[in-house]
């Protein structure tokens, strides 16, 4: 049963005043991600690329074990690692699509996601 595939359903535009989102479910686990898009300035040591940041949401309501300080660690520690997984060096070519003019402006992206169901898998289920 652990190593049976999962059923993963995606749904696009949930949010209809972000610039993206969508809804996920993979088996019982279901995440829910929007997508703000805003022009930004690129950083000094990285001119050429623009920027992604990505915040992690567990609710409380989606596993008992989320309750209280575990579903606020859990959340900074998924946040980590996609943000981890996003500046590994792999996705420059992401990076330098966000840049509209070297060193004066670029597209900085506000990745949020929230967990409503958990049933194991949440970072795949949050990197899709």
């Amino acid at each position: 049963e652990c190593l049976a595939a999962r059923e993963i359903r995606v749904q696009t535009g949930v949010i209809p005043h972000a610039n993206g989102s969508a809804s996920l479910r993979c088996g019982s686990t279901r995440v829910v991600v929007g997508v703000k898009a805003e022009l930004a300035t690129p950083d000094t040591h990285s001119p050429k690329w623009g920027k992604i940041s990505v915040s992690v949401k567990c609710s409380a309501t989606a596993s008992p074990a989320f309750e209280g300080r575990a579903g606020e660690e859990l959340s900074m520690e998924l946040s980590l690692a996609m943000n981890g997984m996003l500046s590994a060096g792999m996705n420059a070519k992401v990076y330098e699509s966000l840049c509209l003019k070297e060193g004066y402006q670029c597209w900085q992206l506000y990745v949020d996601a929230v967990v409503l169901d958990s049933d194991g898998s949440l970072l795949d289920a949050i990197s899709l």
